[in-house]
Parts: structure tokens; C-alpha cells; sequence
């Protein structure tokens, strides 16, 4: 495969940037959401973190969960994509 990156620094540089960016998107779709709950819950309206799938007493996940997780992949896979394409042009 020859879009892998050469060296394990590169892989290294690569894993960071997208782990730094997953997280810094988690942060702000959190922040977010926090801020949209309140508005909607103020308003008479359904909590984002009331548990939306459940299986069983062990997990359960929110509608707000799964917008966090999502915006993470997304901007974690984004980031990674580009900053590959990147250290091909190198």
C-alpha cells in the first residue's frame, strides 16, 4: 500500500493530529449540545440526555452521545484523510 505513511514518525504525527482534532470537536459538540439542552429543556422540551437506546441496565445512549461520538469520528477520519494526503505531497 503505498499511501501508507513511511516512517513510524509520520504514523506517529499522524495518530496525534487526529486524536487532537477528535478531541477538540468532541469538546465543542459538547459545549454545544450542553448549551441546546438547556434551551430546550427551558422551553418545555425533551432533554438531549435522557437515554434514547437502551439495552439493559448496562448501557444506554443519548441522542446527545451519539451526536458527540459522531462529530469526533468525523473529525478525527477527516483529519487523518487530509493529513495523509499531506505527507504524500511531501
Amino acid at each position: 500500500m503505498h499511501w501508507l505513511p513511511q516512517t513510524t514518525l509520520q504514523v506517529g504525527r499522524l495518530l496525534i493530529l487526529a486524536s487532537l482534532t477528535a478531541f477538540g470537536a468532541g469538546l465543542v459538540a459538547a459545549v454545544t449540545l450542553a448549551i441546546v439542552d438547556v434551551y430546550v429543556t427551558g422551553h418545555g422540551g425533551e432533554s438531549l440526555t435522557r437515554p434514547w437506546i437502551s439495552w439493559g441496565p448496562w448501557f444506554q445512549l443519548s441522542r446527545a452521545d451519539a451526536v458527540l461520538c459522531i462529530a469526533a469520528l468525523a473529525a478525527g477520519g477527516a483529519s487523518l484523510l487530509l493529513a495523509r494526503k499531506h505527507v504524500e505531497q511531501d
